[in-house]
């Protein structure tokens, strides 16, 4: 496997789905678009031309209480 650099961001989880389409907007690569996931969190992940990747997520109400 490759090595993986990364970089995860916290947001409020209205904004996650502005950051995407602010990413859309820009001609980023977005390698997964903003899900719902299990563990409660909403997020999306993008590639930065040099190859670094970036969570985007934000946790629901219930996982931050």
């Amino acid at each position: 496997p490759r090595d993986v650099v990364g970089l995860m961001c916290h947001q409020d989880r209205a904004e996650v789905d502005a950051m995407y389409a602010i990413a859309l907007e820009v001609g980023a690569t977005v390698t997964w678009p903003p899900t719902d996931e299990p563990w409660g969190v909403r997020e999306f992940h993008l590639v930065h031309p040099d190859g670094h990747t970036f969570r985007v997520s934000a946790g629901d109400e219930e996982s931050e209480k």
